[in-house]
């Protein structure tokens, strides 16, 4: 194995590890999809390095990963249907928004709303 060889699977791997430390959110539980996300990113770098790649392996990992990604319930009847949750998570940022600021939540727009949301997230990162 040759040196350029060697040294782009070191990148890839501290790439990788990365992803996994600092991008924690993109991963799942499900060790399947991970291993098929990994396969797929690493293709995808191998190619942006200038290797040769498969575009078919690309687009496999891609099918795998939608194969192992569950599509969300919209039934109203089923418990943790995506309506429900996405009900209730939307009335609880109203009560964060409410409860960190003055905003008159009747005239409030929906760019305000999602800023003020952002507001706050990084606002109480940055107090630790």
């Amino acid at each position: 194995m040759g040196y350029v060889e060697w040294s782009s699977r070191t990148r890839k791997k501290k790439i990788e590890e990365e992803l996994r430390i600092y991008h924690a959110s993109h991963f799942r539980s499900n060790m399947n999809f991970n291993a098929a996300k990994i396969k797929q990113l690493m293709a995808r770098l191998d190619k942006v390095i200038g290797f040769n790649v498969d575009v078919e392996e690309i687009e496999k990992q891609e099918r795998e990963m939608l194969r192992l990604s569950k599509p969300n319930l919209w039934n109203v009847h089923l418990p943790h249907n995506m309506e429900l949750e996405m009900e209730t998570q939307f009335e609880q940022w109203l009560f964060e928004i409410q409860e960190h600021t003055k905003e008159d939540l009747d005239k409030i727009t929906v760019f305000r709303f999602y800023s003020l949301l952002d507001y706050i997230k990084n606002k109480n990162n940055s107090d630790g």
